[in-house]
């Protein structure tokens, strides 16, 4: 913990920000989790702790110290994300880690980020991509019309390294409650499209590597009933690069209890290879 303590006051002091000329906040959540599988049940639980130091500029620009402690009941605490971010009319520039890269933080309209919780994994079936927690900065460009733009670049580089210094890119669109993306990573590719229809949101996704047989789809369904209750079906399937095919499918609902505490709920099934395993989860979470 003295470590945690002293990595987020460094933080801090590297941003020249301090609680004389910062709004310090704390936030974060807990989720206690229950999860019935072919092995067996388990319990399990994590929480993030945010400690965020915020000063807005004079000159318009605004800059954000934050960190993010991950913490369960086994004791474990660990430094998820820790970054200086600048905002600005240029957009937004993120220095560190925010455990996220632009590929992978503008992927909403992707089905994978439309259900529930996706807990039973996807395998090769996942059409996510991008350099995530590896980038070392970020740039986000400003909203226009509906347009935005933003890569990552993670800035290692040694030699003897073949997965150091990468790029992804990221690009979204909205329009009319629509909103459509499109990701690069080296030979990856990404599409997303999501939209509504008769109070129905609809998400469908893509992704392939140039030169391998690796690619996947996805399609996510999502509707909230009237007393609150969101349910959401998700189904994807996918190729490896060792040309073995993979499947996942779930169904789920959520619905906040009280302001702040949400109870989640999920069953599905991951196909890999033509081995199966079934999933029950249950989680009530509360965030502060």
């Amino acid at each position: 913990m003295r470590k945690v303590l002293l990595a987020t006051t460094a933080l801090v002091a590297v941003a020249g920000v301090t609680a004389a000329n910062a709004d310090i906040s704390i936030s974060g959540n807990y989720e206690w989790e229950y999860t019935s599988n072919d092995a067996g049940t388990t319990f399990g639980d994590d929480g993030h702790i945010n400690i965020t130091a915020v000063n807005a500029a004079d000159n318009g620009m605004t800059w954000t110290a934050k960190s993010v402690l991950t913490n369960n009941s086994a004791a474990t605490v660990n430094m998820e994300a820790a970054y200086i971010q600048v905002e600005g009319d240029f957009g937004t520039v993120i220095f560190g880690d925010f455990d996220d890269s632009a590929a992978s933080a503008m992927d909403g309209a992707l089905g994978r980020n439309n259900d529930i919780e996706t807990q039973g994994g996807l395998g090769d079936s996942d059409t996510a991509i991008g350099i995530g927690a590896a980038a070392d900065i970020t740039y986000m460009s400003p909203n226009i019309s509906g347009l935005q733009v933003g890569f990552s670049k993670d800035l290692t580089d040694a030699d003897n390294d073949a997965t150091d210094g990468k790029t992804d890119i990221g690009v979204t669109y909205a329009m009319g409650g629509a909103s459509v993306y499109y990701g690069s990573a080296d030979d990856d590719r990404s599409f997303g499209i999501r939209g509504s229809l008769a109070g129905f949101t609809i998400a469908v996704g893509n992704s392939s590597t140039s030169g391998t047989t690796n690619k996947a789809n996805d399609v996510a369904v999502k509707y909230t009933l009237g007393n609150g209750i969101t349910l959401a079906a998700f189904s994807s399937n996918g190729t490896g690069a060792d040309g073995l095919k993979d499947k996942a499918s779930n169904v789920g609902l959520s619905y906040s209890l009280v302001p702040g505490v949400k109870l989640n709920a999920e069953s599905g099934k991951l196909d890999e290879n033509g081995s199966s395993a079934n999933y029950t989860w249950i989680a009530l979470n509360m965030s502060f």
